[in-house]
């Protein structure tokens, strides 16, 4: 847990974007500079990648997009271990779309999924 969390207390230190936040938080990881060295290949404040790892602030998937990419970049974990976690990332991230705010989304995600003839 971040230290933004911690020092707000119990009430934000459950994670509110959990599945954004571990893959910003895995990008982190895999590139290894850190929360700075993220925030400078994003183009984004470190405050805010600070709030993304913390799962305050859900980034935009543009921004989720980069930080998957550097993730597989970073070829960590097995191919099996990898797919078992974006798929309960993306499990997780439908979970969360909302019919009001996601609409772009949600038929982008519909395209898909006939294109791969999977509905």
């Amino acid at each position: 847990m971040c230290i933004i969390c911690t020092i707000k207390g119990d009430v934000l230190s459950k994670k509110r974007y959990e599945a954004s936040a571990k893959i910003v938080t895995q990008a982190i990881t895999g590139l290894g500079q850190g929360k700075k060295g993220l925030a400078n290949r994003l183009n984004k404040d470190p405050s805010l990648i600070s709030r993304y790892a913390c799962g305050q602030v859900q980034p935009k998937a543009e921004t989720l997009i980069e930080c998957i990419k550097l993730v597989e970049a970073a070829g960590t974990g097995s191919a099996t271990d990898h797919s078992k976690g974006i798929y309960e990332l993306v499990k997780v991230g439908i979970h969360n779309l909302s019919p009001e705010n996601d609409i772009p989304v949600i038929q982008t995600i519909f395209t898909v999924l006939q294109l791969a003839k999977k509905i």
